[in-house]
């Protein structure tokens, strides 16, 4: 939540703490304030919490992180009082995650094929995950393991404009970004309904930037080289951004 510092009067007190109450309440940037390292997405922690403001969920309600990486949203759900778990394809991932929310439960696992019974999750995040899966066969997947009602909280790359990537250069999430329309089509064919959807571009840049101080180029990010002029003019007329989507099993 946004922290007000410096408060001279009670009256700015008393509008602080309303401020902090308030869910939805703008930040100042939903990147370099807390995002950590190990956080490896746009938005980091910051997506997180927004998604969790449009979930009505009870302290103790049982989440899972698909995809989990190194744990830091799990660590970050149990910190909140949930009941988290994560799972991921990479062992090394998972020994690491372990370090940091031991008392979560992770499990070597498909974000396809999750180690749950049908109907037992009270919610499902997917940060920058669903676009590199089979996205069908996924959404099913976490509409099985949610209980009747719960949420899926879905972060990801999509285009402003539709786009026409050469096949030749159809690698990684960026090979057939969705426009909005398809990915709230896909949730309706689901089995979901969509509650919320924010575009957050300016997380997406930012992110963009570190990878340009970090590695020098957008390319490991992309996917996409300097001699693939083609592929760059797609990627620049789709207009890439980056989404929070929240929805409700049916």
């Amino acid at each position: 939540m946004i922290e007000e510092r410096g408060a001279r009067s009670e009256e700015r007190g008393a509008n602080a703490t309303a401020r902090q109450r308030s869910p939805l309440a703008p930040r100042p940037s939903l990147f370099a304030p807390r995002c950590s390292p190990l956080a490896l997405r746009p938005g980091g922690l910051e997506l997180t919490d927004r998604a969790l403001a449009h979930c009505a969920l009870p302290e103790g309600a049982r989440v899972w992180d698909v995809g989990c990486g190194y744990g830091e949203t799990v660590a970050h759900l149990s910190q909140r009082g949930f009941r988290a778990g994560g799972v991921d394809l990479s062992l090394a991932r998972l020994v690491e995650a372990r370090t940091r929310a031991g008392e979560a439960c992770f499990a070597q696992a498909s974000a396809m094929a999750l180690p749950c019974a049908s109907a037992s999750l009270d919610a499902v995040f997917a940060e920058c995950v669903w676009s590199v899966c089979a996205g069908g066969r996924a959404l099913a997947e976490w509409h099985r393991a949610l209980r009747p009602g719960g949420w899926l909280a879905l972060t990801d790359v999509y285009a402003r404009h539709a786009m026409a990537l050469p096949l030749e250069c159809a690698t990684s999430c960026w090979g057939g970004l969705p426009i909005e329309r398809d990915v709230r089509d896909a949730l309706k064919d689901a089995g979901f309904e969509t509650m919320a959807w924010e575009d957050h571009v300016a997380a997406l840049n930012a992110y963009a930037a570190q990878m340009i101080w970090r590695q020098g180029s957008l390319a490991p990010l992309l996917g996409v080289g300097a001699d693939q002029p083609d592929a760059q003019a797609a990627l620049k007329a789709a207009r890439p951004s980056y989404f929070l989507l929240v929805a409700r099993k049916r």
